[in-house]
């Protein structure tokens, strides 16, 4: 299952350094209160584990300044197509 987190996030999650803006998939917005999520920044700080390490000091120095919007991206139908099955 954490395989197919890392590979899912390391896909759809998008940083946008310029704005001080973190992009989440959809199905993170969706299910964030089910988890006790409903912050976005706490959603995100879930989501954090299963990023690269460079993602992760990216947006860890945007949380550090304190100046980080996240954003949930919109409904995709085909993400499901990128992940493939790990062995």
């Amino acid at each position: 299952m954490e395989a197919a987190s890392s590979c899912f996030l390391a896909d759809q999650v998008k940083i946008d350094k310029r704005k001080k803006t973190v992009f989440l998939p959809k199905v993170c917005d969706v299910y964030r209160n089910d988890f006790g999520m409903g912050d976005g920044i706490v959603c995100l700080s879930q989501c954090l584990i299963y990023l690269e390490e460079e993602e992760q000091l990216d947006i860890g120095s945007l949380l550090e300044d304190g100046l980080v919007s996240v954003k949930f991206q919109r409904n995709c139908e085909d993400f499901r197509s990128n992940l493939t099955e790990l062995r």
